[in-house]
């Protein structure tokens, strides 16, 4: 039924069989594995009952190749790679000429894209923001975290987050409203730190996404 209903595009029947299927299976393994521990008669079959539910994965070595038509499995190296590569490629492609500005690109193969996966009767639309719940939000914030790059503490927010949940709201739905969002609401920070790993130092890139931190 599910797989006849999904052939027809009846998207709302093929949900509900879709879920009525998955409740069955799991429903079905729930039972199988409550049986196999219930007829355990001694360690070894229990253990063997546990094991099946938690399989093994053999971990295999990462490995990248090199410029020069190479292989490597130095973590090290591979980090290095990595690191270079993301910390420089936007400013490689500047000085390849090949950056577009955002006023000049060309949508049109990403607008035909989407609509050829979305159905005529399907729409997407962002719901407005709601200051109660914002102001909720920003009172659950902790207050350990580190501070955006507005530097302003997550401590400052809670304690004023009666006096900024209506502008912010009323912020949030404009830019809702015209799908305009702010170059700074698009920055992040780029953490480079090295830890030890056997005897190699691994540098790490944390990437901190700053969106909710840069409207005030």
């Amino acid at each position: 039924m599910r797989d006849k209903y999904n052939a027809l595009g009846l998207w709302s029947e093929y949900r509900f069989w879709r879920n009525k299927t998955k409740q069955i299976v799991d429903n079905s393994k729930k039972n199988y594995y409550k049986n196999m521990v219930k007829d355990s008669n001694d360690p070894k079959t229990l253990w063997k009952c546990l094991h099946s539910l938690n399989p093994k994965v053999k971990n295999t070595p990462y490995e990248l190749a090199t410029e020069d038509n190479n292989t490597t499995k130095s973590k090290k190296c591979i980090a290095d790679t990595f690191n270079n590569f993301f910390t420089s490629c936007a400013e490689k492609l500047r000085e390849q000429g090949s950056y577009t500005p955002v006023n000049k690109a060309d949508f049109s193969n990403l607008s035909k894209f989407v609509k050829n996966k979305l159905h005529k009767h399907e729409k997407f639309s962002i719901p407005p923001v709601n200051m109660n719940e914002l102001f909720n939000e920003l009172a659950k914030l902790d207050i350990n975290k580190a501070s955006g790059m507005d530097n302003i503490g997550p401590k400052i927010l809670r304690l004023s987050a009666p006096f900024i949940a209506s502008p912010l709201t009323y912020i949030f739905n404009r830019m809702i409203d015209t799908g305009i969002y702010p170059s700074l609401l698009k920055n992040a920070k780029i953490n480079i730190s090295k830890r030890a790993e056997g005897k190699e130092f691994i540098e790490k890139i944390t990437i901190t996404e700053t969106l909710h931190e840069e409207d005030h």
